[in-house]
Parts: structure tokens; sequence; C-alpha cells
């Protein structure tokens, strides 16, 4: 057991902002890591309909299934349709690149074009995949909001 000197202690108030500051944090990095996971399950689903199949991840962006649907009934070509879908879901990948780096840019526009995304669900009535986005939305504003509150901190600084 090691005793600590007064003097070696950390005030109460500062250790309560570095408590305070690990779970923003954790927040920020779970709300950015839904990006990559929009993302990656976006690619399988181009991946399944180029192999044929027709099974798809509701968390998946609905602009990409539009894209493939057009490859799929030969409305466009394969190489611009996977070329299309690489762009769109890497764009999604660098929120969340830039999310995890704390930068509010990121999530704003990533929950702008999410919220846009969702409405093509809603259009078309696919309830299961709108109310995913929703769901993700939830913790990907969640990120944004403890983002803001590390920035605020002063132990983030990339607004």
């Amino acid at each position: 057991m090691i005793l600590l000197i007064e003097e070696d202690r950390i005030p109460m108030e500062e250790a309560i902002k570095i408590d305070d500051s690990i779970k923003l944090a954790g927040q920020v990095k779970n709300g950015a890591s839904w990006f990559y996971w929009i993302a990656g399950l976006s690619i399988i689903n181009t991946i399944i309909v180029i192999i044929g199949q027709d099974l798809n991840f509701v968390i998946g962006l609905g602009i990409t299934q539009i894209i493939d649907e057009f490859g799929k009934n030969g409305t466009i070509n394969k190489a611009l349709q996977i070329g299309l879908d690489i762009v769109i879901t890497g764009i999604v990948a660098l929120f969340g690149y830039f999310g995890n780096k704390g930068k509010s840019w990121s999530f704003i526009a990533g929950i702008v074009l999410y919220t846009l995304d969702g409405l093509l669900f809603l259009i078309g009535m696919a309830l299961l995949p709108l109310g995913f986005h929703v769901f993700a939305l939830f913790f990907i504003v969640r990120g944004f909001l403890a983002n803001r509150k590390l920035n605020k901190m002063g132990t983030q600084g990339n607004a």
C-alpha cells in the first residue's frame, strides 16, 4: 500500500473534472464509431447485392441501397455503382475519423446527412431501417453533445 503525502493529492474538483472528461470522451468515441459501422455495413450491403443476394443490413445507408438497385437493374454500370458507394461510405467513415479527433463539424455534417438519408426510408415507408437511423442518430448526437462539453471544458479543444 502506498501512502500519499497531502501535497500529492488531487483536489476533489480536479478529480471530478477528470472523471467527467473520461466519461465524455467515451461518449464521443461511441458516437463517432457509429459512422464506421454505418459505412462498413453499407459496403457489405453493396457486396451482397453484387453477388446476387437479396439481404441487407438495416443500419446501412439508403442512398447506397438506391445506387445498388440502379446497378442491379442495369441503369448504371457496376463500376460506377461500386465507385459511388465507395466514395459515399468513405465520406461517412471520415466523419467517424474526424469525430474521434474531436471535430464538431464532422458530427454536424454526419448528423445532417444521415438524417437526410433516413428520410429516404421515410419516403419509401421502410420503417425498420428508418427506426434504426433514429436509434443510431441518438448515439451520434450524444457523441456530438459530449464533444461540445469537452470543448467547453478545454480538454478537447478541436471545434
